[in-house]
């Protein structure tokens, strides 16, 4: 389906979204807190004076609040505050919920995609409740751990319990850095506070902490982000736990440091499935806003029945005196009914003017209540088209991924079965049945790093015929989602396939495109399945799009030192982002390829 006039706005590693609850006992008095640290944060904040310990309504100039609250089962109480604020860099959307029972919802959202920084109202609330993630307390600042207290750290990695994030930070003895590495932790990670827990190792206690944790241990002078459900167990698991490596620390300011942890952040809080007690809390506020809406947009056509009261005056001597008592009986209950202290056209009239004015004011914001509802939930419905569409993308791009890797699978089954044959025919029976457990000592060409590792790489030329000349900001936005490191391995397999293209082609061994290398790849030459290429884009693409994909390069290539690039190949499936690496092929001409850009998918035809 297409949407005229509405583009994907990617919330994904911008959203700040936490949810934290007791993990003993509650404490009376739990969401009074809750409302009081609201009522603080609005007041000195917002500049907004409401009561929010019952429902009630404001809004001032081009800022809406609303705080609803509902009573549950077993003493349960809930609280859904809700601030919209319209500002010349998009709405702002602020949403709280809380419960008795002890536990919070924050969100903090931008219209826009904007980045959405910790919120002063989550400091405030984590500075009064006894909340955390699991059995992990958070801490406003990184956690200084020395070797007694490293249990903390390996209960709060290996908790099974845990929805967020631990960031551990290593360290050593080495080049005296411990000082200024310690100094800057916490301006690196100021965007991950209520999201997740910073832990600062000194040099001693990251060797304990390395020797209990094994491979899921964290290396000097970076910061390791573990993710939720970490299997000791699985080797293979730690994988899924991804560094910032030295050399991406120091190649970064601090504020893309920080920009880039807490976009990890977000967008893990993003893909996490709700709390079941966030789901029921949120349907029932969701019943009684539609409920309030109906009621207020009703018309009531029936007036109650004690609203006027029929009086029978006894019997009078006369007509005259019946028609005057009658009048006089007519003009007090008209004086009554509409608090007037005396009935003449003037005052029936303003009267009259007064009535129009407040039915009208009540029927528009009624009918502002009612658009407002539509918006956020046609803007639901969107988010919602877009995800289902990215699922099925997504699990379409599987089951091309799956078809690649099980035909690559079967070719090295055959090729070891060929070669053991081979080496049994040559007598080496040990060599021929070694199990791949035993053979100590082999090392693994998959890419250990992340894409910023990459382009470290390239930027130092360790594949000679490959530069990179794009921007980092698309490819710090892929590192955040890229949590199992399937980009950075196939960025690397992509950049090494066509640095021996480039070799191959400079020295007269090859001639031909890229896609003819990929489909008959040269003897000793690295590869990749040729799905993953794409020669060019679609004509439809390049007339609406095409100013996205003219990428820098140096003035040797072009004198504008920029060209368009169509080239790229498709590096992971990973819902909206789906990274894409773009490239000019100069093989032919100097034996070189630049790399123009990595990052999300770039719009085309088939975006909303």
């Amino acid at each position: 389906m297409t949407v005229v006039g509405r583009e994907e706005v990617d919330q994904r590693g911008s959203a700040y979204r936490t949810y934290l609850a007791v993990s003993d006992d509650v404490p009376d008095g739990f969401l009074e807190n809750v409302e009081d640290q609201l009522a603080v944060w609005l007041r000195t904040k917002k500049q907004l004076d409401l009561d929010v310990r019952h429902d009630n309504d404001l809004t001032v100039d081009g800022a809406s609040v609303s705080v609803t609250h509902h009573e549950g089962g077993h003493g349960k109480r809930e609280l859904m505050a809700t601030l919209v604020e319209n500002t010349p860099i998009g709405q702002w959307r602020t949403e709280l919920l809380g419960s008795s029972h002890g536990w919070i919802d924050l969100s903090v959202t931008n219209a826009e995609g904007r980045f959405a920084s910790v919120p002063n109202l989550a400091k405030y609330l984590l500075g009064v409740l006894p909340v955390g993630d699991g059995a992990c307390a958070l801490s406003p600042e990184p956690r200084l751990i020395h070797p007694g207290n490293v249990d903390e750290v390996i209960d709060a990695v290996f908790d099974r319990s845990r929805r967020g994030l631990v960031f551990v930070c290593g360290t050593s003895h080495k080049h005296g850095l411990f000082d200024a590495f310690s100094e800057r932790v916490p301006r690196w990670t100021r965007e991950v506070h209520g999201l997740g827990q910073v832990f600062l190792l000194t040099p001693e206690a990251t060797d304990v902490f390395n020797r209990a944790s094994g491979v899921f241990g964290a290396l000097p002078f970076s910061i390791r982000t573990y993710y939720p459900s970490v299997d000791r167990e699985d080797l293979q698991d730690q994988r899924r736990h991804r560094y910032l490596t030295t050399a991406s620390l120091a190649r970064l300011s601090d504020d893309r440091i920080a920009k880039l942890l807490g976009t990890i952040a977000r967008s893990h809080a993003a893909t996490r499935v709700d709390s079941p007690h966030v789901i029921r809390a949120r349907r029932a506020f969701e019943r009684l806003e539609t409920n309030r809406l109906s009621d207020a947009v009703l018309v009531r056509t029936e007036a109650p029945a004690d609203e006027t009261q029929v009086v029978v005056e006894p019997l009078v001597d006369s007509v005259e005196q019946l028609a005057a008592d009658a009048d006089t009986g007519l003009i007090r209950l008209v004086k009554q009914v509409l608090g007037i202290p005396v009935v003449t056209k003037d005052e029936l009239l303003q009267r009259l003017a007064r009535e129009r004015s407040s039915a009208l004011e009540s029927a528009q914001a009624a009918v502002r209540r009612v658009t407002l509802r539509l918006t956020q939930q046609e803007e639901k419905i969107w988010r919602l088209e877009d995800e289902a569409k990215a699922a099925l993308e997504l699990l379409e791009d599987a089951a091309v991924d799956e078809s690649d890797l099980r035909d690559r699978a079967e070719g090295l089954e055959a090729e070891v079965a060929w070669l053991r044959q081979r080496l049994q025919g040559e007598g080496d029976h040990e060599g021929a049945f070694t199990p791949r457990e035993a053979m100590d000592g082999v090392e693994s060409e998959a890419f250990a790093g992340t894409l910023l590792d990459v382009v470290t790489a390239l930027q130092k030329h360790k594949l000679p015929h490959v530069v990179f000349c794009g921007a980092e900001d698309p490819v710090e936005h892929v590192v955040s989602v890229d949590t199992l490191g399937n980009a950075a391995r196939a960025a690397w397999e992509v950049c090494r396939a066509l640095d021996d293209y480039a070799r191959v082609v400079s020295e007269g061994e090859f001639s031909g495109s890229v896609e003819h290398y990929l489909k008959n790849l040269p003897k000793d030459c690295r590869g990749v399945p040729t799905k993953k290429h794409a020669r060019g884009e679609t004509e439809a693409t390049m007339n609406q799009f095409g100013a996205d994909r003219i990428f820098p390069v140096p003035a040797s290539v072009d004198a504008s030192e920029r060209v368009t690039m169509e080239a790229h190949f498709k590096l992971a499936s990973i819902g909206m982002v789906s990274p894409r690496l773009y490239y000019f092929d100069r093989a032919q001409a100097e034996g070189k390829m630049y790399i123009g850009y990595i990052g999300k998918h770039l719009r085309n035809t088939q975006t909303n």
